[in-house]
């Protein structure tokens, strides 16, 4: 359905628009939210490719282009996805289909820079994330997860994302880049649902939805008091925070 935007080359300058297969985005985060995903992928899934082409024409995938982590098994140029990690993995879960082409821009190509300066360069920018499901980190940029189907579930990440949607915070355009991350650490250590320290699946595969299924009573009381922390004192400093 974009089959009218040239597709992006590694040659491709900052600020090129184009296209790119779900499959050739890298990572710079190692986990999303699930519930979240699975939010917005039974919206896609319910959208015609009319509808879903004028929806992703509005979701430019900005990417940087650079070379793959040293020890990677990968040795070709790689385009590192630097927002909207969600999307595209919602993409993903709907469509089923890797090769599913969607719109990118180039931030950077930062192609010339090797080793440790192009990490460098990503963290002065804010554009990577290596921390895990679970919170623990810094990871190598190695450790980075190959594709978006790869990406590890965390909790405390769909945690924040429900929050946000009950107005504890604001998601503004001048937050910063993982902000929400930066709430899920927030809620990571205050917050602690009867369903984890009960369950039966990996730990890191548990939903916001398995835990609603499980103990609803428990589900809602956490969902509140997560409200409140949002507005609280302690969160005051974090990025879009209401008070």
């Amino acid at each position: 359905m974009l089959d009218f935007l040239p597709r992006l080359t590694c040659a491709s300058p900052q600020g090129a628009i184009g296209r790119l297969s779900l499959n050739q985005l890298k990572p710079t985060q190692n986990a999303v939210g699930m519930d979240e995903v699975k939010a917005k992928a039974d919206k896609i899934a319910a959208m015609d490719d009319k509808k879903l082409g004028d929806y992703l024409l509005q979701r430019v995938i900005p990417v940087v282009i650079g070379n793959p982590p040293k020890g990677s098994a990968d040795d070709a140029a790689c385009f590192y996805l630097v927002d909207h990690h969600h999307l595209a993995a919602a993409l993903w879960r709907a469509r089923s289909d890797p090769k599913f082409q969607v719109f990118a821009e180039v931030r950077c190509n930062w192609l010339p820079l090797t080793g440790t300066r192009f990490w460098k360069a990503m963290v002065r920018n804010a554009w990577l994330y290596p921390f895990d499901g679970l919170g623990a980190g810094p990871l190598a940029a190695a450790q980075l997860t190959p594709t978006i189907m790869d990406l590890e579930n965390d909790l405390y990440r769909s945690l924040a994302w429900v929050v946000r949607e009950n107005y504890g915070y604001a998601k503004d355009p001048q937050n910063p880049t993982f902000a929400e991350f930066r709430w899920a650490a927030f809620l990571r250590a205050r917050v602690l649902f009867d369903a984890q320290l009960t369950c039966e699946k990996d730990s890191m595969k548990l939903t916001l939805a398995d835990i609603k299924d499980a103990d609803p009573e428990d589900y809602a009381a956490k969902i509140a008091y997560a409200r409140y922390l949002a507005s609280s004192p302690q969160a005051a400093g974090l990025p879009g925070f209401l008070g």
